[in-house]
C-alpha cells in the first residue's frame, strides 16, 4: 500500500514542478514579446520627433529588427522554439509599430480604416519581410549560440554594411553620427563574436 502511495506523491510533485516551470517560462515568453511591442513602438516614435532629424535616420535602420530575432533565438532552448519567438517578436515588434504610427501620440486614431491605409501605404512590406527574418534569424541565433558562427557575421555585416548599401542605392544616411554609431556598433559586436569564437575553440585543461 505504502509503494502506490508514495509513487501518486511522486508523479504530483513531478507534474507540479513541470506546471511551475512551464508558468515560468510563459511569463518569460510574455515579457519578451511585451519587450518587443515595446521597441517597435519606440522605433515608429523615434522616427516621428521632428525636433531630432537623426531620430528618423535611426529609426530608419534595419539591422536592429534583424538582431532582434537573433538574440531571442539565442536564448531559446531548440531550434523549433527558437523559430517560433523569432518569428512572434518580429512581429510583436511589427504590431508595436503600427500601433504607435495609429496613436494620437501620432495624430493618428486607430480605425479599421487606417489600418488598411498604413498597410497599403507600403507598410505590408515590412510584415512579409518579417515572415522571413523573424524565424530565419531566429534560428540563425540558436545555432550561433552552439558555435556556428556564420549566423554571428551575418548580424555584423547587417550593421557594418547597411551604411554603405545606403550610399550605393542612392540614399544616404546624412547624419554621421547615425551611420558612424552603426558600424561603431558592428565590430564592437565584431570583435565579441572574435572572442567567443576564439574561447570555443581553446582546449580545456582537462582535455
Amino acid at each position: 500500500m505504502d509503494e502506490p502511495r508514495c509513487l501518486r506523491a511522486s508523479t504530483v510533485i513531478m507534474l507540479m514542478c513541470l506546471a511551475g516551470r512551464v508558468k515560468r517560462l510563459a511569463v518569460l515568453e510574455g515579457l519578451v514579446l511585451c519587450g518587443s511591442l515595446l521597441f517597435g513602438a519606440a522605433d515608429q516614435y523615434l522616427g516621428s520627433l521632428s525636433a531630432h532629424p537623426w531620430g528618423a535616420y535611426v529609426s530608419g535602420l534595419s539591422a536592429p529588427w534583424l538582431l532582434l530575432p537573433l538574440i531571442v533565438g539565442a536564448t531559446q532552448p531548440t531550434a523549433k522554439t527558437a523559430v517560433v519567438m523569432g518569428t512572434a517578436t518580429t512581429f510583436a515588434a511589427l504590431t508595436g509599430y503600427c500601433l504607435m504610427g495609429l496613436s494620437p501620440l501620432e495624430n493618428a486614431h486607430l480605425s479599421v480604416a487606417s489600418v488598411w491605409a498604413f498597410l497599403r501605404a507600403g507598410n505590408y512590406r515590412w510584415f512579409v519581410a518579417g515572415a522571413i527574418t523573424g524565424p530565419l534569424f531566429g534560428r540563425g541565433g540558436w545555432a550561433w549560440r552552439r558555435g556556428r558562427v556564420r549566423w554571428a557575421i551575418v548580424a555584423v555585416a547587417a550593421f557594418c554594411l547597411e551604411p554603405l548599401l545606403h550610399a550605393v542605392l542612392g540614399s544616404p544616411i546624412p547624419v554621421p553620427e547615425v551611420w558612424q554609431g552603426e558600424v561603431i556598433f558592428g565590430i564592437l559586436a565584431a570583435i565579441h563574436v572574435i572572442q567567443r569564437s576564439r574561447a570555443r575553440a581553446v582546449p580545456s585543461d582537462g582535455a
